[in-house]
């Protein structure tokens, strides 16, 4: 529903009774004047409840518009139309504006166009709404993780989330505005004074991406641990923030030394212990390169995180166990082996399918023992978060829906590692058709072609309104067969739903198979860009209306102020060229006494002329007096004479002839 309170900022009277007599017979009671810009924020400041106001001021320069509009967004919840002269469109930035204002509305104003601006500006403030919701998914997400978090930036720290304030053991209130420095004691257990180090680390965050490091932590009763930290930079509110997390590593320097305290320790360490332990003998070649590694000793916590019984295992090889596993755990436990240097890690192991965070260690040389845990939960966690906080970030920044439905391809792309997609939205001229808008991989040959609800995959995806993943795509009932050169071996094809029904739909494709985190980033994204790509499709037409009176204005003026017909045709071929986006337009007239018709004004033809007709219609096979639409070969075999050799030359393809007609003439 609209507000019910109606404010309108105006010292123009006419107006003022116009819009109130409007109003009134829409069924709006409760309607109060502003003659002035403080007038109309005492107002605003006077009421909690949502406002419906009419802003024209009378020169932008003297209210200061942007600054003005700025000002009532942060004080009141209001719905805000403005009302421009014609004549000052051209004058205002419409990007600025587009952002500030929910609709616009030219004088000189009428009830049809009052109720059509109203209408899309509810429209587009629910679109916001329902971004804003979409972004504070985002942040649950982030305050509701398990894992230490705090979100920094300019080096100071602006949230953190309730597992931080546990561990620290402080109110919120004392962490926010802090510095990394002010939650450490002066002295690291290297030597270097904390506020140094964390001035490094964080630069060396932002400039690189991502960076981990041991760091010795105060807790605001005195205690202190020390932490494995990571910090990556992100996109966020238009800068470059840092998400700081960490681990508590205590427990892994209190096993490691009760591990050398004795074997005894060792072995009740070993059974009850959650993380998981392993004691591996490395093998390396001739030139001392490691090759594989053999099973000595696992715990019990080893075979609940992997799957793998100690029976099956012991004295076998890696390779003989999981023989697809990745060179990289080979390489890095070799080094361990060799060198004695401990290392901390995370990666994903392929054949288990399982994210760990392994301390590596080399009790002997030629030998290493792993202490690991599974942290697939929380990786896919953090992921599904960037994900999200990636595209949220990179489609604030795109201003036109072609721009938008780039910015989010190439952006999901990236992030699922993809090497096909495309997003099709409702084609405009049919509603019962989608077209594809833009493509990457194999889907660069399907811009612009378009589908039904009947076809195919993404037929089904919209019919149904629910994601669909394909990992089998040679059995699928809704494969086309005939198109397998589009297709890659894994699919999938998500709706853009905003509001009711489908406003459009992502195909995706790549050489390896979905995961469920790859199903509930895309599935989330989903809501995400359709809520955004309706909020610009609105936007877009409100501003398509706004051109569209500003034409018919100019058109106007032109018939209303201009002497010469010449004049008047040749600016209204400009209007139609511009707004129709058409290459070239000419205007034929009758001659009264003949049938045939002379070139009154022309735009857009490269010869500059065209020759006279040497038939009644100009160029074309057919009758003057109806509407004439010619596409590829059937406008080329209605070409007629030396006029259709120079639309030839041209290399037109598609062609409109519309009567002009008065008194049914």
């Amino acid at each position: 529903m609209f507000p019910s309170k109606v404010i309108i900022a105006s010292t123009d009277s006419s107006l003022n009774h116009t819009l109130v007599n409007f109003l009134q017979k829409s069924g709006w009671v409760d309607i109060q004047i502003a003659r002035s810009f403080d007038h109309l924020l005492e107002f605003c400041c006077l009421t909690d409840q949502e406002i419906l106001i009419f802003l024209y001021p009378p020169a932008p320069s003297s209210w200061q518009l942007l600054e003005s509009l700025q000002s009532l967004r942060r004080k009141s919840k209001a719905l805000l139309i403005l009302i421009l002269d014609p004549n000052q469109i051209e004058n205002q930035s419409h990007n600025a504006l587009g952002k500030l204002i929910d609709g616009f509305l030219l004088q000189p104003v009428n009830e049809y166009y009052l109720n059509a601006t109203l209408m899309m500006a509810r429209e587009r403030r629910q679109r916001e709404l329902d971004l804003l919701k979409s972004e504070e998914k985002f942040q649950r997400l982030f305050l509701k993780s398990n894992d230490p978090s705090l979100l920094v930036l300019n080096q100071i720290i602006i949230d953190c989330n309730q597992a931080a304030l546990n561990q620290l053991r402080a109110e919120r209130r004392e962490i926010l505005g802090k510095s990394l420095a002010d939650l450490s004691p002066e002295i690291q257990p290297d030597g270097n004074f904390s506020v140094n180090q964390a001035d490094f680390y964080t630069n060396e965050a932002l400039k690189t991406g991502f960076i981990e490091f041991r760091w010795l932590h105060r807790r605001f009763d005195g205690s202190q641990f020390l932490a494995e930290v990571s910090l990556t930079a992100i996109p966020y509110a238009g800068d470059l923030a840092l998400f700081a997390k960490w681990r508590d590593v205590t427990e892994i320097e209190q096993y490691k030394k009760s591990l050398q305290m004795s074997e005894q320790r060792y072995r009740q360490l070993f059974e009850t212990m959650l993380n998981g332990f392993a004691l591996h003998e490395m093998i390396f070649d001739e030139h001392h390169k490691p090759v594989d590694y053999r099973f000595i000793a696992v715990n019990p916590a080893f075979e609940k995180l992997t799957g793998l019984s100690a029976d099956a295992i012991l004295g076998k090889t890696v390779l003989e166990v999981l023989p697809n596993t990745e060179p990289y755990w080979i390489e890095t436990y070799g080094k361990v082996a060799w060198s004695g240097e401990p290392v901390l890690i995370e990666n994903y192991s392929q054949e288990l399918d399982r994210y760990y965070r392994v301390f590596a260690f080399s009790p002997v040389k030629g030998q290493f023992a792993t202490l690991f845990e599974d942290i697939t939960i929380q990786r896919k966690n953090e992921r599904y978060q960037s994900a999200l906080l990636q595209l949220s970030e990179k489609i604030r920044q795109a201003y036109t829906t072609e721009e938008m439905a780039q910015t989010i391809v190439h952006t999901i792309g990236l992030i699922l590692e993809l090497e096909t997609a495309a997003i099709a939205l409702k084609s405009p001229e049919n509603a019962d058709k989608f077209r594809f808008v833009f493509g990457t991989g194999k889907a660069k040959e399907w811009i612009g072609a378009e589908f039904t609800k009947d076809q195919g995959i993404t037929g089904y995806t919209l019919r149904s309104k629910t994601p669909y993943f394909q990992n089998n795509l040679a059995n699928d009932p809704y494969y086309l067969r005939d198109q397998p050169q589009y297709y890659h071996p894994f699919v999938a094809a998500v709706p853009l739903i905003s509001g009711e029904d489908p406003i459009g739909v992502l195909l995706l494709g790549r050489n390896k198979s979905f995961t469920d985190t790859d199903q509930l980033i895309v599935t989330s994204m989903s809501e995400l860009i359709g809520n955004a790509l309706q909020r610009m499709l609105l936007q877009e037409k409100t501003q398509q209306t706004v051109d569209y009176l500003s034409a018919l204005r100019k058109i106007d003026l032109t018939i209303t102020l201009g002497r010469d017909l010449g004049d008047r045709l040749s600016v209204l071929l400009e209007v139609v060229v511009e707004h129709q986006k058409v290459d070239a337009a000419s205007i034929w007239l009758k001659e009264p006494q003949t049938d045939f018709f002379n070139l009154a004004a022309i735009r857009g033809f490269r010869s500059g002329t065209l020759p006279l007709p040497t038939s009644p219609y100009p160029g074309i096979t057919g009758s003057p007096n109806q509407f004439l639409h010619l596409q590829n070969q059937e406008l080329q075999s209605a070409l007629d004479g030396e006029f259709g050799q120079i639309i030839r030359k041209e290399g037109f393809t598609d062609y409109m002839g519309i009567p002009l007609t008065t008194k049914k003439k």
